[in-house]
């Protein structure tokens, strides 16, 4: 079924590619992109015939030929923004005011007239590139909300190709999504796509409900869907084979020896609950007498251009130093490992690996791959702590689910998670390695473009 696939050409289409241009100092480097999507939509092209165009990071504007000097592969087409619309493109809406609200949190600023210029700017010039290689068979995939004008920008060019975009972070209520400057026009452009998919059930029922708030209606050809997107399980569960892998889970394991591992792993931002989770691991710690245990706190930067963000690293920081105290004076002999870096797939498989127990307490989360790379990864049953408001839990039904805004219920989360028998662990283990199994990304990417596939006959 895949290989039927490899003769329709996918222009995929996010805001960055899976490269990255340093043009810091001379001479320029291409590095490997950080981060979960890079790495999802990475997994898709091995599957399917893709061209892959997005921004690629490079704050001054190069030539084609300078990208072909770097080495940029053929089949990732970059996009150049020019730093002034970059700015307000990026950091004010993208980051400021559609991250928050997606996520139903207040946004910081509000946006101005010259915001959303610029977005419609940066619009045009993914128009533009997306139409200079477009064929007429070609399928378009936009992802995430970085680009939701995209397809009004493709439509006013005359583009009849079938369209489709995919959402990966929530949606949120008709009301929270009202707050947003123009959210008319970004859904009238999401009414012309042949397909808009969501990761869960509540998300499309949200955007369903906005529509109609909104007054609008979509095109005949426009269809909705739920597609919860996966991982690539067997690059996961195969890491343990590399000898970098094994090497530095030995030194892991010599280090932490005798020590019962909590494991969390997140990218710097306010709505993945880290506060939450450090205060709950105490009482947990504290409530229940716990012994020989670590939690070990990955944070990978994020978004450090934003004084709300270098806050949040400063407070868990503070609040990092502060509860280890208090657990040392309690001798408790627990004690929470914080590290604010990047890690690579070797460290992170390493520290999967070796991880008793996963602690995922987000706000609210469009998905969150993490939990399924740690199930993908872990050699032994282990246990997962998650959130009943990530995407994930809807899969994922046997992992402990906690209320992320309830420091009682995540540290009763943690307790039970550390007390569990071992027959029930083995068997909530097994119903979600499966689940994680079946569901991958290529199980994702299938369904996702054979219902694309199935809106063009339709279509036509």
């Amino acid at each position: 079924m895949m290989r039927q696939h490899m003769m329709q050409r996918i222009l995929m289409v996010s805001n960055r590619l899976p490269v990255t241009v340093d043009t810091s100092h001379a001479p320029y480097t291409l590095n490997r992109s950080l981060g979960g999507l890079a790495t999802s939509l990475g997994a898709v092209g091995q599957v399917y015939n893709t061209v892959w165009i997005g921004w690629a990071g490079n704050q001054k504007q190069l030539t084609e030929q300078q990208f072909i000097d770097l080495g940029l592969p053929s089949n990732l087409v970059p996009v150049n923004i020019p730093k002034y619309p970059f700015h307000h493109y990026y950091d004010r809406v993208a980051n400021a005011v559609m991250w928050p609200t997606l996520h139903s949190m207040k946004p910081p600023i509000q946006t101005r007239a010259s915001d959303w210029n610029a977005v419609r700017h940066v619009a045009s010039l993914f128009a533009d590139t997306i139409i200079s290689r477009l064929e007429r068979d070609d399928i378009i995939w936009i992802h995430d909300f970085h680009q939701i004008l995209l397809t009004m920008a493709l439509r006013a060019r005359g583009v009849t190709n079938k369209v489709g975009f995919f959402l990966h972070t929530p949606f949120p209520s008709p009301a929270v999504f009202a707050t947003i400057t123009n959210h008319k026009q970004l859904l009238t452009s999401l009414t012309l796509a042949d397909l808009v998919g969501f990761q869960t059930k509540r998300d499309e029922t949200n955007f369903i409900a906005a529509l109609k708030e909104a007054n609008l209606k979509p095109s005949v050809h426009m269809q909705t869907g739920v597609f919860p997107i996966g991982i690539d399980f067997d690059l996961y569960a195969n890491a343990h084979k590399q000898l970098s892998v094994q090497t530095h889970y030995e030194m892991l394991r010599n280090k932490f020896k005798e020590q019962y591992i909590v494991l969390s792993i997140s990218r710097l931002d306010y709505t993945k609950g880290i506060l939450k989770q450090l205060e709950s691991f105490t009482k947990a710690v504290l409530e229940h007498n716990l012994h020989h245990i670590t939690y070990r706190l990955i944070v990978a930067p994020s978004r450090e251009s934003r004084i709300e963000y270098r806050r949040l690293e400063r407070k868990i920081g503070r609040l990092v130093h502060t509860y280890n105290r208090r657990l040392e004076r309690k001798a408790t002999q627990a004690y929470i490992s914080f590290e604010y870096r990047n890690h690579s797939l070797d460290e992170v498989s390493s520290w999967y690996r070796l991880a008793d127990m996963l602690l995922i307490t987000p706000s609210v989360d469009g998905m969150n791959l993490v939990v399924k790379e740690y199930i993908a990864a872990h050699p032994k049953p282990g246990t997962v702590v998650l959130s009943y408001t990530a995407g994930a839990a809807v899969q994922l039904e046997q992992a402990i689910q906690v209320d992320p805004h309830d420091t009682s219920s995540i540290a009763d989360g943690i307790w039970r998670a550390y007390s569990i028998s071992t027959l029930e662990r083995k068997d909530r283990w097994q119903h979600m390695r499966k689940n994680v199994h079946a569901e991958d990304i290529f199980a994702w990417a299938t369904s996702f473009v054979a219902a694309l596939q199935d809106a063009e006959s339709r279509h036509r």
